[in-house]
């Protein structure tokens, strides 16, 4: 099953609507992007209101690029009516999202909450799908020796495939990236996220009473 990580600051009520719909979704801290689907597919998810900001301020085009770098699909989903946008707005609007497709982007706009959560569990679902026929043609041994090391880096707060990869041809196995100085992997991820890598490999595990542990086995 794909599993749809959310990230922490998205609404509650399209995290459980995802989840209702028996959408395996966890939530997760990490950026850029507000869900995933797999490896390599992100989702943005940004209302009317704040895609036009992130126009102003200049964040929507950063974010994009940063999501490319990461993700071999992107999916920018603008969420709300556009009827009350008025001439200056919408030319604006559909000038960045005319930018936007042509950049190679797939960008959707859904009516509210609920048609967000329609669209991505209609994706997880179409992702179970392309999963399951890749199991039958796809090599087994290092193939999937390789995903599962990729799964267990993407784990960490804001990896995602490439930065996974650059830290394997670095430091050549998990074993010598968990070894790594502060410094080495500095040298890789930046300053905020080596220091999320390494807040997380030294977190220590408390299971709190009654408290059921996932399983997340491949």
């Amino acid at each position: 099953m794909t599993r749809v990580v959310v990230e922490n600051r998205e609404p509650e009520e399209i995290f459980l609507g995802l989840r209702s719909k028996g959408i395996w979704a966890e939530r997760r801290q990490f950026e850029p992007g507000d869900y995933l689907l797999g490896n390599d597919m992100c989702i943005e998810r940004k209302t009317v209101r704040d895609f036009l900001s992130s126009i102003y301020d200049g964040r929507l085009f950063n974010q994009i690029k940063r999501m490319r770098e990461l993700y071999r699909r992107v999916i920018l989903v603008v969420e709300g009516d556009l009827i009350g946008l008025d001439e200056r707005e919408k030319k604006i609007l559909y000038s960045a999202i005319a930018r936007i497709v042509i950049g190679g982007i797939s960008v959707v706009n859904t009516i509210d909450k609920d048609a967000t959560v329609e669209l991505i569990s209609s994706l997880a679902e179409k992702r179970k799908e392309e999963g399951a026929q890749s199991i039958i043609t796809r090599k087994k041994g290092r193939v999937e020796e390789k995903e599962r090391i990729l799964f267990i880096l993407q784990g960490f707060p804001g990896i995602g495939p490439k930065l996974s990869e650059k830290l394997l041809i670095k430091f050549g196995s998990l074993k010598g990236i968990f070894n790594a100085s502060y410094g080495e992997l500095k040298s890789i991820l930046g300053e905020k996220k080596a220091r999320a890598f390494v807040d997380t490999l030294e977190k220590r595990f408390i299971r709190e009473e009654g408290e059921k542990v996932m399983d997340l086995s491949l």
